[in-house]
């Protein structure tokens, strides 16, 4: 083997690990971050208590209450936004179908 294909092999080894130096760092990142996860929400899941427990009220105050009246503000911000952007009344018509929808899944969910 010359120097002159030495080197170019080296070259060739170091550009491929030192290329995808950003792909390795952030799969070993998300494979710690799911071990510490696993580790310190594993008290809660073996215990055998129900972690929702008590949530359902929570949920149901919010979502016929303050919750609903921001779902709505929010459809009608983004449906206005698009509106302006696109200068079609059908997004206009989404704060309709969004309202009849939610109605419609909280019947559905006896909620």
């Amino acid at each position: 083997m010359t120097k002159f294909s030495r080197i170019r092999k080296e070259n060739f080894l170091y550009k491929i690990v030192f290329s995808h130096h950003k792909y390795i760092l952030n799969v070993f990142i998300m494979i710690s971050l799911f071990t510490l996860s696993t580790h310190v929400f594993s008290a809660d899941t073996t215990s055998g208590a129900d972690i929702l427990a008590g949530t359902a009220d929570g949920l149901k105050a919010t979502l016929n209450g303050t919750g609903k009246t921001y779902l709505y503000i929010a459809e009608g911000v983004l449906s206005l936004a698009a509106y302006i952007k696109t200068k079609n009344l059908l997004f206009l018509a989404g704060i309709v179908v969004v309202a009849c929808f939610f109605n419609i899944m909280m019947k559905v969910a006896a909620i």
